[in-house]
């Protein structure tokens, strides 16, 4: 089942086209990563996905049903956290979710599961003592408050030192894994997404470059082979005329797309009387993968 489905989703500012035709296909279960380059349009899916962004009719689809006409219903289901969290600061931790269960009729008794499931034990403090990541994680309660299905985070690790980003990390996999919460995650740290997401979506210019498993990702684009040889520059004249080779001062790197390429080229090697110290293939990462998406025409 697709909890999120975008059909051709496009948004004008003014005159200007920001969203230009995005399908998007969120699955029930996963951990999606929403990446792309600023002004590529990512804040402008989210509102379109919270209802705040007007788009056309059946263009944005939660749950089977329309943004446009079953909007409360679907917003009942769905938890948020964009960037940094709504908190009244003279407050504790504990009043601010007591305000909000009397305003969704949520029983008091989900504060404290909350409070303890994020790790937020001192719950008598008062918000403005709180740190980055405690006013994150106490968001998260917030946006989890009514038990929704899907969670959408914009940006969750803005501005966190290295131990809140950890937290916030085994925070979203555990509410995945154990809680059973569809996740979509909009983030400009790549190390992070690699790390936490099983399914990712790449926007440039209001379109998908990219969308699937996070290692349908690594497996279809270009990989490098590192080849190290008894005559590196004979070697080189040889894979060259196959595949591209750059030819550094102790390594070849050759372009290839496909784990047969690494046998033919040992064969060419094997042919010419080459011995082969070294054949590895060198998978790019996330990071260099965006940036070539996004950067190259």
């Amino acid at each position: 089942m697709n909890v999120i489905e975008t059909k051709s989703l496009v948004y004008d500012f003014g005159s200007k086209p920001v969203l230009n035709g995005i399908d998007l296909t969120v699955q029930k279960g996963s951990i999606f990563g929403f990446l792309g380059p600023n002004g590529s349009g990512k804040t402008t899916t989210i509102r379109a996905l919270l209802g705040l962004a007007r788009v056309p009719e059946k263009s944005v689809m939660l749950f089977g049903k329309d943004i446009r006409t079953h909007r409360i219903e679907i917003l009942k289901n769905i938890g948020s956290l964009i960037e940094y969290p709504a908190l009244y600061n003279h407050l504790s931790g504990y009043d601010n979710l007591h305000i909000l269960c009397n305003l969704t009729s949520t029983p008091k008794k989900r504060i404290k599961e909350l409070l303890d499931l994020v790790l937020l034990t001192d719950c008598s403090k008062k918000v403005s003592k709180y740190s980055l990541g405690m006013k994150q994680r106490l968001g998260i309660a917030a946006a989890l408050l009514t038990d929704p299905e899907l969670l959408i985070l914009d940006e969750p690790t803005n501005g966190l030192d290295p131990a809140g980003i950890r937290d916030m990390r085994h925070l979203i996999k555990t509410l995945n894994q154990d809680f059973g919460k569809t996740i979509f995650i909009s983030s400009h740290l790549l190390y992070e997404v690699e790390m936490m997401c099983s399914h990712l979506a790449i926007l440039k210019e209001g379109k998908l470059v990219f969308q699937g498993r996070a290692c349908e990702l690594k497996n279809k684009y270009t990989k490098l082979l590192l080849v190290d040889t008894s005559d590196n520059k004979k070697s080189a004249e040889l894979i060259e005329q196959q595949y591209p080779v750059k030819l550094t001062e102790n390594l070849i790197e050759a372009v290839v797309k496909e784990e047969k390429d690494t046998a033919v080229i040992s064969r060419i090697l094997f042919r010419n009387d080459i011995d082969i110290y070294r054949l590895e293939p060198k998978s790019q990462n996330l990071e260099e993968l965006f940036f070539n998406l996004t950067t190259n025409d």
